[in-house]
């Protein structure tokens, strides 16, 4: 993968959400589908899943139900992980030369996953009982860790994209003119440069 130093996604930022990420969403999802029953399970202890306790939870995993749901989660994780291991990657290979249309399709592809980690992390905390939501601590289990957190980071990680943190910006966010110009000579054109070299000098 090709690394131009005006990237608007330099090295941390592709590793971080073009690799690290689409990996453990793509392990998490492999889980709960070969493993739903334990997926199901471990989302709360045994004993604070209330009238589930013993019956769908204990032992049993989530029977029919569970395997179901677990597996349609899975399913949908490993698209979501796909999806960011395949699109941008592709996007940093053919728009190398257009930093500023890459930014601007990043900046859409980026919102929609900070929507999803903002709703995903909300319903999460919603729907837990009260008592585990305020014990965090005490009464989380490793999957809601998982859930929250592997949520989370990458969602600091987006939001710091946002703010043109440790990366160029080229027009989303109000690229200043000598940015730009510092981005062409490092290789990039802009969409809307001429192809004629010597149209100045001849326009005089």
């Amino acid at each position: 993968m090709i690394f131009p130093r005006a990237s608007p996604l330099p090295k941390p930022y592709y590793y971080a959400l073009a690799i690290g990420e689409p990996l453990g969403m793509l392990g998490a999802g492999a889980y709960a589908i070969f493993f739903p029953n334990r997926f199901f399970e471990w989302f709360l202890r045994p004993e604070d899943a209330g009238v589930l306790a013993g019956s769908l939870v204990s032992g049993g995993g989530g029977g029919p139900r569970g395997i179901l749901v677990a597996g349609g989660m899975g399913s949908c994780m490993a698209i979501l992980g796909l999806l960011s291991f395949l699109v941008i990657p592709a996007l940093q290979a053919t728009l190398q030369k257009d930093p500023q249309s890459h930014e601007t399709i990043l900046t859409r592809y980026f919102a929609a996953f900070s929507i999803g980690d903002a709703l995903h992390i909300s319903v999460i905390l919603a729907l837990m009982p009260a008592e585990v939501r305020t014990a965090p601590f005490e009464k989380w289990t490793i999957m809601l860790w998982g859930n929250v957190l592997g949520t989370a980071l990458p969602a600091f990680v987006r939001l710091a994209w946002f703010a043109g943190i440790g990366r160029p910006t080229f027009g989303s966010f109000g690229t200043s003119k000598s940015l730009k110009g510092k981005a062409r000579g490092d290789g990039y054109q802009s969409t809307g440069s001429s192809s004629n070299p010597n149209r100045d000098s001849t326009s005089q």
